[in-house]
Order: structure tokens, then sequence, then C-alpha cells
């Protein structure tokens, strides 16, 4: 029995490797499984820079940011969201060629890596890409929308009006898809008058220069024209004299499906020195692949003069149609028997341009002759400088100025045209000119880059990338030396940019790139929290030692219930600054602004209410009228005063809620990647419109106005009742701290957002304190016995309770005065009022002789003592008879 323990120890222990081997390879599995499921065929989905450039990693902004074509499932895993949520998405357009390609790639990398600026590319159809960045790696090129009409495009109509240039706003579906973009990196013949009056309609700029010269022309294989060099000349072309020649020597390329079906013996089954096997289901198409199909050129019946002497034709290969190059009109005036039109039953439709550039590798590897028409600076051309390939171009008649103009009248080459409209008149017969090439920039980019509305800090640079970025012939050589060599375009365009990282730098404008730090609350921020809380402490604090001290004659004067409103009042106005000074959000912004505005109500209508009543009585008194006033009536005007601005205040937050708006501040630091640090802070906005907040200001100025007048209304009033110096006292306190947010209000472009909310909370916390201070501390703290002011009120109530002198002012509720009033020990006025015991008639003669002899003193006490009497027993319906 005692082995088996030994023997299960071990048999753990040799499964302890086993063990720990699976349990690792678990954990390998799992770790890098997120890899494996967002692998992409792409190797600079992430970005170019972060792949090649030592140290890049470092940056903050060391990924590409996101545009609208990443898959939203993995934002975040393949590109980095944009710092700065005002930069619009800008839309590159790219033409369907190598060159414009390499330029547009150029461009977006220098955006999207270098300054974190979102971009995409056009490539002018539903589902159709040419983005660098494209997770599958695609590069379509079957499609070149017109240039003029896509970058005028976010200029034009609702789009820029409505939707501020945003070109993802546009109809993007298989049914209906509106080509848009900001900018085109390479466009040529801008001299043309379409895009003159674009220019015009201020829906494109000028444009500005690429910094290339292109040039367009037929071109001739090298080792042909060495062969016959009249084949490099209009004047060995022209003429039917050169028919013949010309329909022998250029024999008409065959596609890869067409020859194995229509050439090959045995279909391609069997591999030869044409074609290694049958086309798969997307090759049939292509002029040349190497190492599968060499190409293979030969004669037709349109070569052969026999069967149609005055008819048969050379090949040439041609532009697709759609892309301007005037060489049908130059073969039909010139008398040039080469056939430019190599769609279905002589269509005029040419080639792709994927398989020109295979013809020109199949004729090469062929030795087949071949005139194309092509253009400079392009990567096909450069390819093959050097060589006997090489693209040799054909002399045409000299360009002119009036050879221009009648092409641009005359000749149409759109692909619905007929024959007519595509040769135009004899007089557009003429080679094309060296092109300054330019770029393409939408008409009203800066206006939206640059609006008043987006912070400077946040500026999109793109526009200024546009107007910087130049390239020269010599730089697009290298380009295409690159683009020859590497194993895909990308790679190609990616080494360029590592390569020339310096040169691009120059381009990017000054304070760019720029990242962002979150600012962490200020220390002033702090404050203004604990000043809030110490002003909701100190209300707090009144508000116990009013409700313990209710039954002093001051607080029973200035009626309990409306102080109790004015501290409720004070307290969510200290709340509110709180709220303000915290970190900001939507529902604290919300409420803030409820709790300030609520708050400032409750503090100043019920004073206005009050003051009014007071007034109303002392004038009632003065005029020996009866007055009734009830409690609920008070209180009802206080709560429509405050219902009003409770539905104001609805309103807004429906219409133009309060809302936490970012502030961006530019500094002056750096980091060590040379990235240029933008302070992120916060703060509560009013509102899209300052209307609302200068409202809410005038309304509390306009209840301080009221309190104002009521309160010197009140400088007659006797001293018991007399609160026109402490009404005034606290009114020229609000009035201050009102206007001194009026000044905030006015000048607040000069604070930043969160400086300027702890500001206001600032504001509310001392305006609210120094209201405690000024109204309540002498309601609580004075003695009111030693000012003499209430002895004649504590006679009058102890002989009127004693001798009840029907004369005497009385209420329908006698005896209601309040305790504290009618004290035994109260003291003996100077003037005492004698009980009188007369007759109706006698009474009525006594009353008027009193009133005379005892004016100075009697008076004053009578009127005392009736608006005590009032304000004592308020709480019903009370009746001051005169």
């Amino acid at each position: 029995g005692s082995s088996r323990p030994s023997s299960f120890v071990g048999i753990l222990v040799r499964l302890l490797p086993v063990i720990v081997a699976v349990f690792l390879s678990v954990v390998m599995r799992v770790s890098s499984a997120p890899e494996e499921e967002h692998e992409s065929p792409n190797p600079y989905a992430r970005g170019c820079l972060q792949a090649k450039v030592p140290g890049w990693n470092d940056k903050v902004q060391n990924w590409r940011v996101c545009n609208s074509e990443d898959p939203p499932e993995l934002r975040g895993v393949i590109c980095q969201e944009p710092q700065f949520p005002q930069y619009l998405e800008m839309r590159l357009l790219s033409g369907n060629w190598n060159s414009a390609v390499a330029l547009t790639w150029i461009v977006q990398i220098i955006l999207s890596e270098m300054l974190g600026v979102p971009t995409t590319s056009e490539a002018g159809a539903y589902g159709e890409t040419r983005n660098f960045y494209d997770y599958n790696a695609r590069i379509d090129m079957n499609f070149a929308p017109p240039a003029e009409s896509t970058v005028a495009a976010p200029s034009n109509g609702t789009l820029f009006e409505q939707h501020g240039g945003d070109c993802q706003m546009l109809p993007n579906t298989r049914e209906i898809y509106t080509p848009c973009a900001h900018f085109e990196a390479e466009h040529w013949d801008t001299a043309f008058l379409t895009f003159q009056s674009y220019v015009r309609d201020n829906l494109l700029e000028p444009p500005p220069g690429l910094g290339m010269i292109g040039q367009e022309a037929l071109f001739v294989t090298k080792f042909t024209a060495m062969s016959d060099v009249s084949l490099d000349s209009f004047f060995g072309l022209s003429g039917e004299g050169n028919r013949q020649k010309l329909a022998t020597t250029f024999k008409r390329p065959t596609t890869w499906k067409e020859f194995c079906d229509e050439v090959s013996v045995n279909n391609c089954t069997e591999p030869d020195d044409t074609a290694q096997r049958y086309p798969e289901h997307d090759e049939g198409d292509r002029m040349f692949l190497e190492g599968l199909y060499t190409g293979y050129f030969r004669y037709t019946d349109a070569n052969n003069c026999t069967l149609w002497p005055i008819n048969c034709t050379g090949h040439v290969a041609n532009y697709p149609c759609g892309w301007w190059s005037g060489l049908e009109s130059n073969l039909y005036h010139l008398g040039i028997a080469l056939d430019p039109n190599n769609g279905p039953n002589g269509a005029p439709m040419g080639y792709t341009s994927s398989q020109m550039v295979e013809m020109w590798h199949a004729a090469n590897a062929t030795r087949s002759d071949l005139m194309m028409f092509w253009w400079t600076p392009e990567p096909l051309y450069q390819s093959f400088l050097g060589t006997d390939a090489e693209m040799v171009p054909v002399m045409m008649p000299p360009y002119t100025l009036e050879c221009g103009e009648v092409r641009a009248d005359t000749v149409n080459e759109s692909c619905e045209a007929n024959l007519t409209a595509r040769v135009g008149s004899p007089e557009a017969s003429c080679g094309n000119p060296p092109d300054m090439l330019s770029k393409v920039i939408t008409g009203k980019l800066h206006s939206l880059l640059h609006d008043s509305n987006i912070p400077t800090a946040a500026v999109n640079p793109a526009y200024e990338i546009f107007q910087q970025f130049r390239v020269s012939n010599g730089q697009m050589s290298e380009i295409f030396a690159l683009w020859e060599a590497a194993k895909t375009p990308r790679d190609a365009i990616c080494q360029w940019v590592v390569d020339n990282l310096d040169f691009l730098k120059l381009l990017v404008p000054v304070t760019y790139p720029r990242i962002l730090q979150e600012q962490p609350q200020s220390a002033f921020g702090y404050a203004m929290i604990v000043l809030g809380a110490v002003a909701a402490l100190l209300i707090s604090a009144t508000i116990f030692l009013v409700h313990k001290h209710s039954s002093k004659p001051a607080i029973v004067f200035a009626q309990l219930d409306f102080l109790y409103l004015l501290l409720v009042g004070s307290f969510l106005v200290s709340i509110g600054s709180i709220l303000l000074s915290i970190a900001p959000s939507d529902a604290s912004c919300i409420s803030s602004t409820w709790f300030v505005n609520v708050g400032y109500t409750l503090n100043l209508a019920p004073l206005v209410i009050k003051v009014a009543a007071v007034n109303r009585m002392m004038a009632a008194a003065s005029a020996y009228r009866r007055l009734v006033l009830n409690r609920t009536n008070l209180h009802q005007a206080v709560a429509g005063i405050t219902l009003l601005l409770v539905i104001y205040l609805v309103i807004w937050t429906a219409i133009d809620p309060p809302h936490r708006e970012a502030e961006y501040s530019m500094t002056g630091t750096e980091t060590r990647m040379g990235e240029t640090v933008v302070v992120l802070s916060y703060y509560c906005s009013a509102g899209d419109s300052p209307v609302w907040q200068y409202i809410a200001v005038g309304w509390n100025l306009l209840l301080l106005i009221c309190a104002s007048v009521l309160a010197i209304q009140t400088r007659h009033v006797v001293k018991t009742f007399n609160e026109s110096r402490t009404l005034a006292f606290l009114a020229y306190s609000h009035c201050l701290f009102v206007i001194l947010r009026i000044f905030f209000f006015v000048f607040s472009e000069n604070f930043s957002g969160d400086v300027l909310n702890n500001l206001r909370s600032l504001l509310y916390c001392v305006d609210q304190m120094a209201g405690c201070v000024i109204y309540f501390l002498p309601k609580l703290y004075l003695n009111e016995d030693e000012t003499g002011r209430s002895s004649s009120f504590q006679s009058l109530a102890a002989h009127r309770q004693s001798s009840r002198d029907p004369w005497l002012p009385h209420s329908r509720m006698d005896g209601a005065f309040h305790s504290s009033q009618l004290t035994s020990n109260a003291e003996t006025p100077s003037t005492e009022i004698k009980p009188l015991n007369l007759t109706s008639e006698e009474s009525q003669s006594k009353k008027l002789s009193f009133a005379a002899e005892n004016s100075d003193h009697a008076g004053q006490t009578l009127i005392e003592s009736r608006v005590k009497s009032e304000i004592s027993v308020i709480d019903e319906e009370t009746t001051v008879d005169a």
C-alpha cells in the first residue's frame, strides 16, 4: 500500500511536461487567434510607415487613421480613430493609370499616417477601389470618372451647403452612385473650356501645377523604327501608298482566350511556346502574363489588302473610349491606314490601360511590331528606356493654338459619338503639345476646412498639403523604376515614401503633425468645487439657524416660508456651481443650467412678491382701507413665475440643449517625434446659440430690477418692517454679479472654456454667500430690543389684548399674534395708549381727538400694529380695516 502514492507521484512527474506543453499550446493559440483572424493580404493595412520606418511606433499616432472604407469590426485593429473629429474625410480622385494611382497613394500616406487625416480614394463606380489601405489589396482599374464634375461635387449645391462637402453623404449604392472627390493629384488638359467653366463658377480652384511635364503621343517600338525609319513620322505613314506597308507591318494582338480558342491546335490543353495552359476565369482578356502567356500577334481579314485593297488597315492600340487622345482624328484626316477602333465589329472602343501595358510586353517578348498611343511620364515608358523595345514617339504635324481650338470645338471622343463627331474638322489634325500637369482642388475646400466654427488648433491641414504637393519628372522616374522592380505597386510606393521621407516632411505645414492630450482637472476647478461645497454648507447652516430662530420677530416679520424659498434657491445655485466645475458631461451641463436658473428664480421671485405685499399693506394702512391678503395667492404667484422659467428651460433643453463642448488649445510643446501637443479640455456650452443664455441672464436682471424698485418704495415704511437698506444692499450685490456674468459672456472668446466655467462657478458661489451674509445675518444675530423698534408694538399688542376696544385696528382672527409678540414683560412705551370706556358718540369723538393728539406716537404705533398684525396672520385670509 505504501508504494501507491510514490507510483502516483511518478506518473504525475512523467505527465507534467505533457500537461505544460498542452497548456502552452492552448495559450499560444488563443493569443495568436486575433492576429490570424485579422490577417490581411495587404501588408500595409495598418500603414506603410509603421511597417518600414524604424522608431515610427514611438509616435503617439503610429498607425494610420481609419477611414470610411475600413470594415467596422476592424476599426481599432488595423487603424486608429482620428484624434480630431473635426477633420473632414478627404476623398482623392485617382485616374485608372499607374502614375495617377502612384501619386494618389503618396498623398494618402502623407494625410493618413503623417498628419492623421482620414483619407479614401474615388475609383468612379460602386464597389471599385484604388485605396492604398484596402484590406483585400485590390486595385480596380476599370473606371475613371470625369475629373471636373467629380472634384467639383463637394463645392456644388446641397452637398456643400447642408453637408459641409462630405462626400460620404452622396448616394453610394449599386443603383445610384455619384462620384465625388476633393482632390486629384494628376490632371491633364486643364486648358479645356469645360474645365475653365468650373473654375469660373468657383466649383474648382485655379489648377496649381504638379511640377511635371507630360506628353501624349503615338509611339512605335524601337526595333520597328530601326528596321524602317519612315515609320516614326506621319510623312512615312500617310497616303494610299503606305497602306500595304502598314497592314503588313502591324498585326493585331490576340488575347489569351482568343489564342486558345482560335489559334492553338490543342486549345492550350498542352503547353507550347506561347501559352502554358488555358486561361482561368479572370485571365481570358490578358495580353501577356509572365511565364504563362507570351502574347500573340496575327493577321486578320482587316490586314488583308488582297481581299480589301482600299480598306485594309494595320493595327494601332488606342486609349479606351472616353479617354481623349485625338488619334482617330489625326489618322482620318492625314490618311494613315491604321485602325484605332478595336471594339467588336469596329466599335470605337480601345483597350484597357492594363491590356495596353501587357501588349507592349508581348511585343517585346515576341519581337512583334507595335504602334500604340501612350503618355509620359509613366512606368511602362520608363521600364523600356535604353532597350531595343523603347517607346519611340511618332512625329505628327506641330500643335498650334488654332488646332487646339478646333479640336475643342469639333472633336467628340465619347463612346456614343459617331465617326463624324469623333474625327471633327480637318484643321483638328496635329500633335499633342507638352502638358504642364496640374492638380485639381475643389473650389470651396479652403472655406470648408477653415470654417470659423472649427477651432484653430483643430484645422484640417489637407488643403495646405494639396497646395504644396509637388513631384518632378525625375522623382517620377524613381517611382516608376521601383514600380517595375518591386513585388507589388504598394511595395514600390511605400518604399519611395520611406526613401523620400525627409522631402515629404517639407510639405507638412508648421505645427503639424498634431496630437491630443486631454487636460486633467485644474487646481482652479478643484478650488471651485470646494468653494461650491462651502457655499452649500453655509446655506444649509443658514436654513438650520432660520428654523431654530423661527420665533424671532425679525424672522416672523420677514415670513418664514419665504425665507425658506430664498434659501432653497441659493442652495440650488450652489449645487449648480459645483456641477459646472466638475468634469463636464451632457447630463451635468443640463443639470447645472437647470439648478442655476431655477435657483436664481426661487432666490429672487419670493423677495419681489413679499416686498410688493408689504408695500400694498402699507399703502392700505396709510389710506385706512381694508386690504385682504391670502398667503396661498402669494405662493401661487411665486409658483407661477417659477413655472414660466421651467417652461423656458424645457424649450431650451428640447431645441438646443446645453452640452459638453470640446476645446482645443495649441501649446509650444513637441514630443520627441516632433508632434505638436494640442491640449483638449471640455466645458459646458449653453447650446449652439448664445441667445438662450442671454435670455436667462436677462430674466435674472429683470427680477433684480423689480426687487430694487420695490425696495426703494419701502424706504418710508415703519422701521420695524423697513428692509429697504438691506434689500438695496442685496440687490446691489446681485446686480454686481450679474454684470460680471454679462461681462464674461461678452468677452468669452478671451477665456478658455474650462476657465470660463470655473469663473462663472466662482460668481455663483460668492453671490449666494454674499446674499446670506447681507440678508440673513442681521435677522439672526442683531438684537432688536437694543433698537427700540419693537417696544411700541409690544405695548400696543398688550394693550389691545386687555382692552379689546372696538376702535382699535383688529382682524377677523383676533389674538392671532405670535406668542413672541405678546410677552408679559414687554417694556412700556414712552407714550402709553390707555383704554377708554365711552359711549358710541363719545367714542367717535374721542377717536378723532386721540388720533390728533397722539399723531406723532400713537399713529405710528397704530400703523405698525396693523402691519405687524397683518404679517403675523397672513397664513389665512387677513383683513385690515381702515
